[in-house]
């Protein structure tokens, strides 16, 4: 392409020719003809031909740039035509820029290298100065000519807003690169790219490269870091506390000087977005004190106030996500800080450590930290007109009891710090300040002069009488949440941000004192002491709990300005404990740490945290490692293991006067942990567990109940503790030593419920899997890890969550109160007794109205089949839903499969009652008066029968067994000398002889498989005097006995 010369005007020479000398003439003709040439050529300028540039990642491939060109790889590769707010000059004006790229390899001298809006016309000259190779250079199009080294370039034109080419001339006036851009917006940018095409976009970079790092680094070349005055905190979405002129809540932003001058911000500019740093500037007299504060609402209002009023700005601020910049005049970024998700009434701020961090209490123009916060809460409080405010609150309650039905619930309460009374109708209380009013006080309520009122947190709004207040909802131990109380109009009054409260602890004010402290005990309706700052930081240990193999090292992390403290006998660390001095655990064998922080200045002691190392074990079962404090458990007077002095067995199980049976239920405090066989940590926390059994409970190794609680850490266990279960949190779980059986097989009760799991049925049974449990570092044997038969168990197999385990009753043996109320299931059996099922329809929809009578034919079909001998352990239970029905669940069949001659139906259904205890079966006495009922009954039974086949059930026990049998020999080991005479006089007490004891008891268990489908065949066909062909129908035919059966 040809290239265009500037026009310039030729300069004119008179000549004057001789008419006497023809040479000479000659001569003028010739020097005439290349004048005219010369002339020609100045009026019909040439463009040189370009050849194209090939780029790789924005650097030029010297191979293909012209050698024959000094100037060649100067481009022009980047302008801006409407830069209102986004590149500022050196005086914080905002011109429209270009900018020349050097993309050749060597350096190239810019003197007398044009550019210009026009190709007839040279507007702007660069001076003598160096253009590196790779290095860009700007020039503002400002209308200005400044062209001097080491001062920003301004040329004197502007650019078009509507597009227009650009031209770079080198300094022979030939055009070097030129650049036509389009229309574009405000703050956008027309760039040349790394694949050499041209494009619009919004992140600029002047001076580097045209892509987002180029425009990030473009950014971070205009902050200036000086760190004199910062962006110290941020509240993006108030709901509370420091208002307006206009008594409105607005964002606001505060900044603090560092140093130890005043500080004017005349010349500072704050701004919500990164490519308009100068969107608002400060008042022209706004002054920031030697290490004060300075506070601005980002309202949107835009009002620059005098000195000792808060200004506004014209922006407002984002939760969700914002950025923030403070600029100085010239658009230079001094700080900038990015918010994300900020939770509604938290501030953004530096902590003492220059950390950002939330504070659930902001602190405008305060410190951030304790003292401020403290501050801020008075200041908070002098909002308030009412005088009323939040003192004290108890998210975590088992121990006070508050109202006339001395309940012990989690409750707040409000002090009327006024001489006068105060009408809360219509007020409001809440744990979620975005819904103030979540609760509100009734009509009437009136909290006296210098008076308390409390609150009820139990989430039960109709308790509520004219003295006595239940709000709709409860708090978390855990905190996280805001208490607050509100005017009718839902004004936030006052609010507590709520830390982790312990349970039985107290949290918030005192009288006469500024800022928030715990409380060692609850004290409803009087001033609160004991206060105290907090607690000690938990320690830690270099390395977690499990199995390790060999020899492992453990040391122990001392939180800062604290002692540490640890025990290795299980016991609760104490200031009398042994100090932790930074030495080195060698630990090789199985051994349980506990360590605790003690902090000085008014704090409590910290957690208790305990890890057990279990080294250089094999075994096949899940571990189960307990730590609790060994007077727990053999205090002579109280503990759980104690026998006692008086203990008497001479009348046999249940001994007499054992101190275990006295105290060993009671629940007491531990912490547990879980480690698969592949050494996965299931469980790591503290619980509290107590011993549960009836005539078990005389057993040397004892059932325990193990129990989640809010007091000792997390209210539930979230793990899933059972491989054959969908749950992954559960309330409660049982260390069963296998109740009567445990002197035996050790898996009866196990194995009956797992036969269930083969059934098509509702009726509830419990999970098993086998464990190995140590307590404080000591072996303890097998244990048969089960569900435990209560409410959080039917919960969830009813669907509900174990937050809804209280929505039911249950009831035991068919006659005392389990858990809940007793009446409804008491009224259906007294009806029962007068009913006629039999002969009326009416009587039989009333039964099967209110009971599920398929779950319970398959209870009592399973119970029969098994020859459960111990009827009373069984449990019904009704979701307090419409609709709902009783239902059965299995748990405890120690005497199951006992007895092969066991006469299980005629037992069951006498009219005296079930077994020996005479357990009231009205209720399937009178379901069985129908025939309709009687021929479902039949068929479920027969359902159960013919699974449960003598192979099928010799099939599913080798399992267990083969699952047991490699653990057996040291749970001998370890119990053997214990077994007791009088609970079992043929229990061995050596390891040996208890070993083949063990196998010979699953021998007779084989034996009553063999021989009780048959018997029970018999058995049923004399209890309800079938024919041979309805036994067939129903049943099948009869089970062979096994020739091998004795």
């Amino acid at each position: 392409m040809l290239k265009k010369r500037v026009t310039t005007k030729a300069p004119r020479s008179d000549k004057r020719t001789s008419r006497s000398s023809r040479n000479f003439s000659k001569l003028i003709l010739i020097l005439v003809f290349l004048a005219l040439l010369f002339f020609m050529y100045l009026i019909f300028p040439k463009e040189r031909q370009i050849r194209a540039i090939k780029t790789l990642g924005g650097v030029v491939d010297p191979s293909v740039i012209s050698s024959d060109s000094y100037y060649e790889g100067l481009l022009i590769s980047e302008v801006m035509s409407i830069n209102t707010s986004a590149v500022p000059d050196e005086n914080g004006e905002f011109n429209d820029y270009i900018e020349v790229f050097n993309a050749s390899d060597r350096d190239i001298n810019m003197r007398g290298v044009g550019l210009s809006d026009r190709s007839d016309r040279i507007k702007f000259l660069f001076p003598d100065f160096e253009l590196k190779s790779g290095e860009y250079t700007i020039v503002f199009a400002s209308n200005k000519n400044r062209a001097t080294v080491g001062s920003p370039f301004h040329a004197k034109f502007k650019l078009s807003s509507l597009g227009e080419t650009i031209y770079l001339f080198d300094p022979n006036a030939f055009v070097i690169n030129s650049m036509a851009f389009p229309i574009l917006a405000s703050n956008e940018s027309y760039q040349l790219g790394n694949d050499g095409k041209y494009f619009s976009t919004d992140s600029y970079s002047p001076g580097f490269p045209n892509d987002e790092q180029g425009f990030i680094d473009y950014r971070t070349s205009m902050s200036v870091n000086i760190g004199a005055v910062i962006i110290n905190e941020v509240m993006p979405a108030p709901r509370s506390g420091l208002r307006d002129e206009d008594d409105e809540l607005s964002d606001w932003i505060e900044l603090y000087n560092t140093t130890d001058q005043d500080i004017s911000l005349a010349n500072y500019a704050l701004s919500d977005k990164e490519n308009k740093p100068l969107e608002w500037r400060f008042p022209i007299d706004a002054v920031i004190k030697a290490k004060g504060y300075y506070l601005v609402f980002c309202s949107g209002k835009d009002r620059k106030l005098p000195e000792g009023q808060i200004s506004h700005t014209n922006f407002r601020l984002s939760a969700e996500h914002e950025t923030i910049v403070l600029s100085d005049s010239r658009g230079r970024l001094i700080d900038r800080i990015a918010i994300d998700n900020v939770p509604r009434d938290v501030s953004y701020g530096r902590n003492e450590n220059n950390e950002w961090q939330f504070f659930e209490i902001a602190t405008p123009g305060l410190p951030n930290n304790s003292n401020g916060q403290a501050q801020a809460d008075r200041l908070l409080m002098s909002y308030n007109p009412t005088g009323v405010y939040i003192m004290e609150v108890v998210a975590s309650n088992d121990m006070t009891q508050i109202g006339a039905g001395l309940t012990t619930s989690d409750f707040v309460e409000l002090y009327n710090t006024t001489a006068k009374p105060v009408n809360l109708t219509g007020c409001g209380l809440s744990d979620n300040i975005n819904r103030p009013r979540r609760w509100t006080f009734p009509s009437g309520t009136v909290i006296e002069p210098n008076s308390y009122l409390i609150v009820c947190l139990d989430g039960n709004p109709s308790l509520t009488t004219q003295t006595e207040y239940h709000a709709n909802f409860r708090l978390l131990r855990a905190g996280g949440e805001t208490i607050c109380f509100s005017d009718p109009t839902g004004r936030i009054l006052d609010r507590i941000p709520l830390p982790h409260i312990p349970t039985n602890y107290a949290y918030g004010r005192m009288i006469g004192t500024n800022g928030y402290y715990y409380f060692k005990a609850a004290s409803p309706g009087r001033p609160n002491t004991d206060a105290f700052i907090g607690f000690a930081k938990d320690p830690s240990f270099s390395i977690p709990g499990g199995q390790y193999k060999g020899t492992v090292q453990v040391t122990i992390n001392v939180p800062e300005n604290t002692n540490v403290y640890y025990t290795l006998d299980g016991s609760l660390p104490t200031m009398q404990s042994t100090p932790y001095r930074g030495e080195v655990f060698e630990i090789n064998a199985v051994t349980a740490i506990r360590a605790r922080a003690f902090g000085a200045n008014g704090l409590e002691p910290s957690n208790i945290v305990t890890q057990t190392y279990l080294m250089s074990l094999y075994h096949t079962f899940p571990i189960v490692a307990i730590t609790v404090d060994p007077d727990e458990l053999y205090n002579p007077e109280t503990g759980m293991f104690t026998p006692g002095e008086n203990i008497d067995k001479s009348g046999g199980i249940p001994f007499k006067n054992a101190v275990y049976r006295e105290f060993g239920k009671n629940e007491r405090p531990g912490h547990i942990e879980m480690y698969d066989v592949d050494g996965t940590m299931i469980l790591d926390q503290d619980m509290e567990f107590g011993l549960q059994g009836q005539y078990s409970l005389d057993m040397p190794q004892k059932t325990m109940k193990v129990r989640a609680k809010s007091r000792y850490g997390t209210k539930y266990f979230y793990a899933p503790l059972f491989e054959d279960r969908p749950f992954t949190e559960y309330k409660t779980f049982v260390l069963r030593n296998s109740g009567n059986d445990a002197v035996w097989t050790r898996l009866m009760d196990s194995f009956q419920s797992r036969l269930v799991e083969h059934l098509d049925t509702n009726v509830i049974n419990q999970a098993w899997r086998p464990v190995i449990v140590y307590i404080n570092g000591r072996y303890w044997g097998h244990y048969n890890m089960r569900e435990r038969a209560d409410r959080f168990m039917v919960a969830q197999h009813e669907g509900l969550t174990l937050r809804e385990a209280s929505n039911m009753d249950i009831i035991e043996a068919n006659r005392k109160v389990y858990y809940g109320n007793g009446a409804e299931f008491n009224e259906l059996k007294e009806v029962a007794k007068n009913l006629y099922p039999g002969k009326n329809p009416d009587d039989l929809k009333y039964l099967t109205d209110r009971i599920d009578v398929i779950n319970y034919f398959d209870f009592l079909s399973i119970q029969m089949f098994y020859g459960n001998s111990d009827p009373g352990n069984q449990r019904c239970y009704k979701i307090k839903e419409e609709d709902s029905k009783w239902r059965w669940l299995l748990f405890d069949m120690d005497y199951g499969l006992f007895n092969s001659n066991f006469n299980s139906p005629r037992s069951y259904l006498k009219e005296s009652g079930s077994g020996d205890q005479k357990i009231n079966n009205i209720l399937i006495r009178k379901l069985l008066e129908s025939e309709e009922m009687k021929d479902l009954f039949l068929t479920r039974f027969g359902i159960v029968f013919q699974k449960f086949t003598t192979n099928f059930m010799l099939e599913e026990f080798e399992k267990m067994v083969a699952i047991l049998e490699p653990e057996m020999r040291m749970h001998f080991n370890r119990w053997a000398e214990f077994n007791d005479k009088a609970i079992n006089i043929d229990s061995p007490t050596t390891p040996e002889g208890a070993m083949t004891y063990w196998k010979t008891r699953l021998d007779r268990a084989r034996n009553i498989m063999k021989k009780r489908p048959t018997l029970l065949y018999g058995f049923i066909q004399e209890q309800f005097n079938l024919s041979d062909e309805q036994m067939i129908h129903y049943f099948g035919e009869k089970p062979i006995m096994p020739p091998d059966a004795i």
